[in-house]
């Protein structure tokens, strides 16, 4: 491959089709690569006319270049070539170039090219990376420098009046980086950069001397048209002789239009006279217009007490950057958007980095001390964390069995861990297939004897399981033998694939499995949240009980020889999956659970038909001995979500199925409840109940409502709305089986 500053050529063959990854995702591209001289690298080499779009890329990307070279996790190269849609997370490592020529990197596009004739495209792109990038030997901040870009490295056309076009398309990844240019959205714009609407979410440290840096592009030069720019992720450089700007580096030709835009994050810079909240080195432009000005200001210094500056609504054009007096005119209807008090950053007490938690896991794998952590003795979250789509090795990692033997050589945490109500975010967990027997899956894996209270498990988390054997997957710890957890709530994206037959599958959004051991032990899960996607897909599990699939909102199994208290807990997530036990709350509370004061608001869609009768229920699945449901509503409908099945839908507002005595009082249901069991001639269904199973079980003080019925109304069969002169009737449905059920004191709930 060689391509100049300006114009791209190429020998070999490029791909010139349209390859559409239909969402899916490419997992495990994790190359150690050297990139030879005039060489290209990435998923794609070159892309010459192609189009690219809807695809998902996970990559541990360890990186350097002989010489001059262009490299894209995605693509090296893309020449008048669309790339849309296209989202990208992991690791890169960087070691830079020996050689004076350009190595432009990328977590999406290397080199992007425009031969005038038809225009280069990258829109609605993703990159959730981790950086860490060296320049090597080569220093240069200029075009023949090394170079990163979240979203292209180097972006250049024909020299004519053509244009590549970079669109709405964002960057979370953190960057620790010593090069001459670099950015989270583009590093260098040479020829025709236009960029409308696109976002730095994400920090950036950089310790290059005499480098060009700005948070979304460090580098515009011909015909660029900047326009919709925002940065919300601060910017740190070292060196004094760097510029620094917090949305631009460097404005370098006087045609360049930048409008609107928004800057809210911090600058500390070493040079106090290139650095500033919209550019470093504002001198050549057109015209900029309309940038919302926020975020702080400060010199930096080596021991961290970096001295800030008082930037107001009365003084902030003075620090947007350096700006010549016969400039300012072309810089109009700029506002001021506040920014915190002056003074120093407030120190973070605990746990306040990416780096910080993946230290202190490391501690509690190995038995070291993390004291560093404590605050007032207790291991604090000091800030909001974003581990930038690593993979992550829960705290506390290992194998416990069912009934809380934990695995030889496994370090739990023990603790007690406060999140403060700070969120950990943008973390991958997978259990793969050959995990060990009980993996446990979480941020935390295994607690025992532990607390974790008041942590958010973030939206663009994700967890996955796919074990052939056993394991336990929970938002917050995948297994909690003896341990509380309170006040945390979970936001992320969860999934479970069953691949064995009668294999104990847990997922929950909150805990995989809590157990309590002998002795006066208890276990608790506590005013927890659930608002996370959970799902899970079983084509193989066949059983309904303890060694199927329990899918929940807060808590996927319950057992141990003493109480466990599930209180005060919401599920707010619709849920559809394919589980022998789904509940909102608890699938399978097997032993001495006791469940106060639950709320569940999410549907609940049963789509399994493997096992013989699947079990579905608002607040739990399965119950079991000495189990209590005490002041827990359900609001969402419990659906059996298969037309015409009249073999798989025990349903219920309240529980799915009583394996042993249990008692219900002062519940409450109003959600509808469907199966078209409703049509078979023995019916496991109920507003309160599904199936008695011959166990003795008191319903008191409940209120019955909502509606009861076949999921596909025919003219036999209808669903009926619950009222004062029925709702008896459809507490249970399965009167085969009820003769032990005691009803005192239940009132119609509508």
């Amino acid at each position: 491959m060689s391509n100049g500053n300006y114009l791209g050529s190429y020998t070999g063959t490029a791909f010139k089709g349209v390859f559409n990854g239909g969402g899916h995702t490419i997992r495990g591209f994790n190359p150690t690569v050297k990139v030879p001289a005039n060489g290209t690298f990435g998923l794609f080499g070159v892309l010459d006319g192609a189009t690219v779009k809807d695809l998902n890329i996970e990559t541990d990307l360890k990186i350097s270049a002989e010489g001059q070279a262009d490299a894209g996790v995605l693509v090296g190269t893309a020449i008048s070539s669309t790339i849309q849609n296209v989202k990208v997370s992991g690791k890169i490592t960087s070691a830079g170039t020996g050689d004076s020529k350009r190595f432009a990197l990328s977590g999406l596009a290397g080199f992007v090219f425009n031969t005038g004739t038809a225009t280069s495209i990258i829109k609605d792109c993703t990159t959730s990376l981790t950086v860490n990038a060296d320049c090597g030997s080569n220093t240069a901040n200029g075009a023949t420098g090394t170079m990163y870009g979240g979203i292209a490295g180097f972006v250049t056309t024909a020299q004519d009046d053509s244009a590549n076009n970079i669109e709405n398309c964002v960057n979370n990844g953190e960057i620790t980086a010593k090069l001459g240019r670099c950015s989270g959205i583009v590093a260098t714009a040479n020829y025709g950069g236009h960029f409308l609407n696109c976002t730095n979410n994400a920090n950036q440290i950089n310790t290059i001397a005499n480098g060009r840096i700005g948070n979304v592009v460090s580098v515009l030069y011909k015909n660029a048209v900047a326009e919709g720019l925002v940065n919300n992720g601060n910017l740190t450089t070292t060196a004094s002789d760097t510029h620094a700007g917090a949305i631009v580096g460097f404005f370098n030709d006087d045609k360049i239009v930048m409008k609107g835009g928004q800057n809210k994050g911090t600058v500390i810079a070493a040079n106090t006279n290139y650095r500033g909240l919209i550019g470093a080195n504002v001198s050549k432009f057109a015209s900029i217009s309309g940038v919302t000005v926020g975020g702080r200001l400060g010199v930096y210094k080596e021991d961290g007490n970096h001295e800030m500056i008082d930037v107001n609504a009365g003084n902030f054009t003075e620090y947007i950057g350096a700006v010549s007096d016969a400039n300012r005119e072309k810089i109009t209807d700029l506002t001021w958007d506040g920014a915190p008090a002056p003074g120093p950053e407030p120190s973070v007490q605990g746990i306040g980095s990416a780096a910080d938690l993946k230290e202190f896991a490391e501690m509690v794998k190995t038995g070291g001390d993390v004291s560093k952590f404590l605050v007032d003795g207790v291991l604090v979250l000091g800030a909001d964390i974003d581990l930038g789509g690593e993979a992550w090795t829960p705290i506390g990692v290992g194998a416990v069995s069912n009934a809380g033997v934990i695995a030889d050589g496994v370090v739990p945490f023990t603790g007690v861990f406060d999140g403060k109500g700070h969120t950990v975010d943008n973390f991958k967990v997978s259990v793969p297939a050959d995990a060990p027997a009980g993996y446990a899956a979480g941020l935390f894996g295994i607690l025992n004897g532990a607390t974790v209270k008041n942590v958010v498990i973030g939206p663009k988390a994700v967890f996955e399981g796919q074990s052939a054997a056993m394991s336990f997957i929970g938002g917050v710890a995948g297994f909690a033998l003896n341990s509380t957890v309170e006040g945390c709530t979970n936001k992320s994206t969860m999934s479970v694939t069953a691949v064995t037959d009668l294999t104990r599958e847990c997922l929950a959004g909150i805990v995989g499995e809590m157990y309590t051991a002998e002795g006066e032990f208890a276990s608790y899960v506590k005013d927890c949240v659930n608002e996370g996607k959970l799902s899970s897909k079983n084509s193989v599990n066949t059983n309904n009980g303890g060694t199927g699939v329990s899918v929940a909102g807060i808590v996927g199994f319950s057992d141990g020889k003493n109480f466990n208290y599930i209180q005060n807990c919401t599920n707010k997530a619709a849920i559809a999956a394919e589980a022998t036990r789904l509940a909102g709350i608890v699938a399978s509370a097997n032993a001495k659970t006791k469940v106060e004061d639950c709320l569940n608001e999410g549907k609940i869609s049963g789509l399994d038909v493997k096992a013989s009768n699947s079990r579905i229920g608002g607040i739990c699945s399965a119950g079991s001995t000495d189990d209590v449901f005490t002041r827990c509503i359900n609001r969402g409908d419990v659906v059996f979500d298969k037309a015409g099945d009249t073999v798989h839908g025990y349903a219920a507002g309240i529980l799915g199925q009583a394996n042993n005595p249990i008692t219900i009082e002062a519940c409450e249901n109003y959600g509808a409840v469907l199966s078209d069991m409703f049509k078979a001639g023995t019916v496991y269904m109920g507003a309160i109940l599904g199936n008695a199973n011959n166990k003795a079980v008191t319903i008191t003080n409940c209120k019955v409502g909502g509606k009861v019925g076949p999921l596909t109304p025919d003219a036999d069969f209808q669903v009926v709305t619950l009222a004062p002169d029925n709702f008896d009737k459809y507490i249970t449905l399965a009167t085969s089986k009820a003769g032990n059920c005691k009803f005192e004191g239940n009132v119609c709930g509508n």
